[in-house]
């Protein structure tokens, strides 16, 4: 389930003003993390529909896509080629690390961990690590 903008916006405004005691601070920064892990996922699934349209022969995706999403994002060539294989990982192997990223249990790094922990073993494998 996406963020709610309302209570960004609120957050906003607390940040704005600096009206936050320390647990009100605490939460917010909660929230945010929420919202940070499910905008990952959602550009994970975008890395993965960019790629789509970039296919290559015996490859999940093209050789250059990581060069375009690096320049693009002013990424080194090789941020982008392990941000793109995450992509691809997540979406195609591991849905459910994708769904854990969706609803904001799971950030990047850890879905980075986890998948690079189970990237030796078949995708079925993977799955069953998953659950």
């Amino acid at each position: 389930m996406p963020p709610s903008w309302v209570p960004l916006q609120m957050l906003e405004e607390l940040d704005r003003y600096g009206r936050a005691d320390a647990d009100t601070a605490l939460a917010a920064v909660e929230a945010l993390d929420k919202v940070i892990s499910y905008t990952q996922a959602m550009q994970m699934r975008f890395m993965d529909r960019f790629t789509n349209a970039r296919p290559a022969v015996g490859a999940p995706f093209s050789k250059y896509a990581a060069g375009e999403i690096a320049a693009s994002l002013t990424w080194s060539l090789s941020a982008a080629q392990k941000r793109l294989n995450l992509a691809y990982q997540l979406v195609h192997e591991l849905p459910g690390t994708m769904a854990g990223m969706s609803h904001g249990d799971l950030d990047l790094r850890k879905a980075f961990t986890f998948a690079d922990q189970v990237g030796h073993l078949s995708p079925e494998d993977a799955r069953k690590v998953e659950e």
